[in-house]
């Protein structure tokens, strides 16, 4: 009897747990914003596995070294002539090079990420799509994924049909407003768990990094970190300011700045990022490839207003000194701002739920990253009061504000003595 309640109780646990990361691998998978344009919120199984592979198929890595060679070779990098050069050299257009004639979109159009997803689709023989067998095992990993979410009452779906309605759409966004960072790492640790045998030797043949790590970041940036800057460094609201934004990610920090009319350079040194945030950049946002442990004097040359570092600190080789050469390259009144979370363990809180909540969830990045950099030397997991205490060494005056309620995220910003 006993034995049976108590089975009975950890099956409860695990099928809860199992339930999270069901949730999480569907709002990862942007399926809700696409539900959000239907007519009634639906979609059949084609149309879902056809929005997969117009949306969630990464760029291929023979676009990502063109890229890499037009960018080394270019004294003016653009958007339109780069198209241009992979036009005339990528292999999968060999056929059909003479056929095709690149349109340079509207204006309004910056991210052009999705033109080149687009030629992909029409022209490349191995695009995922096209590929019978890889679509037909796309159509089965969706039914099977979408079954497994109505059994836990995340989604309707019924003979191959999704269906949401008003008052579900409005929760799931609701979820991704309250936890989205959380839901889009949740998956990132159980892959690395599942690996454990990478921290005997060398890991680069078993890690790889996130696939939707870009996608946590920019969600993030959309729920507290832009509004962030616009609060605690209002020049940047006002616009006419020069943004050095080291480690960009997918650039959206630089393009919601260069909106309000800032100029931005946008550093990042891992080959698919910088391919992600070339093509996405608005007017006014330039973006370099290369360690922002050692840029370039070309880079730097100019006086900038503000550097910033969003979900990128850890990342520093050696604070005090960048710190300091950032100094000389703002300035009177330049800004250093450092948007993080507290990846601290020092701090430990036996009666405070959200204090321990917040330290297992620190571990967890810090298991996480240590796994995924151990062959990049690792990272540093780093406090705010770390980050203020070498700004100030460098010659700033410092603030530190929360981001939210839960203190989670934390704006650190300098301003230059």
């Amino acid at each position: 009897m006993f034995k049976s309640l108590a089975r009975s109780k950890r099956a409860r646990r695990l099928l809860g747990t199992t339930r999270f990361v069901v949730l999480s691998n569907f709002l990862r998978s942007g399926i809700v914003d696409f539900l959000a344009s239907r007519p009634g919120h639906a979609a059949s199984l084609d149309e879902i596995v056809d929005f997969y592979f117009a949306t969630a198929t990464p760029a291929p890595a023979e676009d990502i070294d063109l890229l890499q060679q037009y960018y080394k070779a270019s004294t003016n990098p653009t958007k339109a002539a780069f198209l241009q050069f992979l036009i005339e050299r990528a292999t999968w257009l060999q056929e059909h090079r003479k056929k095709v004639k690149f349109e340079q979109p509207e204006a309004a159009v910056y991210d052009w990420n999705p033109l080149l997803r687009a030629l992909h689709a029409k022209y490349d023989p191995k695009f995922p799509g096209k590929d019978p067998t890889k679509h037909a095992a796309a159509r089965t990993h969706w039914n099977n994924f979408l079954t497994m979410a109505d059994a836990f009452g995340i989604v309707r779906y019924d003979d191959g049909r999704l269906q949401l309605s008003e008052g579900k759409l409005a929760g799931l966004r609701r979820e991704l407003e309250l936890f989205g960072d959380g839901y889009y790492g949740v998956d990132d640790l159980l892959g690395v768990l599942l690996k454990v045998e990478a921290l005997r030797g060398e890991t680069s043949w078993i890690v790889r990094p996130p696939p939707f790590m870009l996608e946590t970041c920019d969600a993030l940036a959309r729920r507290r970190g832009i509004d962030s800057y616009w609060r605690f460094s209002p020049r940047l609201r006002e616009g006419g300011c020069r943004v050095l934004d080291l480690g960009c990610g997918s650039g959206i920090y630089s393009n919601a700045f260069a909106e309000k009319g800032n100029k931005c350079v946008a550093v990042d040194m891992t080959p698919w990022v910088f391919f992600r945030a070339f093509l996405g950049a608005r007017d006014g946002v330039q973006v370099e490839c290369c360690n922002m442990n050692e840029m370039p004097e070309r880079i730097t040359r100019e006086p900038f207003t503000h550097a910033i570092s969003n979900i990128a600190a850890h990342h520093f080789k050696n604070r005090p000194a960048l710190f300091a050469e950032l100094s000389e390259r703002l300035g009177a009144g330049g800004e250093i701002c450092v948007l993080n979370f507290n990846y601290s363990l020092r701090a430990r809180s036996t009666f405070d739920p959200i204090a321990t909540l917040k330290r297992q969830f620190a571990a967890q990045i810090q298991y996480n990253w240590s796994v995924l950099e151990f062959d990049r030397g690792g990272v540093d997991f780093i406090s705010p009061q770390d980050v203020a205490r070498d700004l100030e060494s460098a010659g700033f005056e410092v603030t530190v504000n929360p981001c939210d309620p839960l203190k989670e995220l934390w704006f650190v910003r300098g301003v230059k003595r």
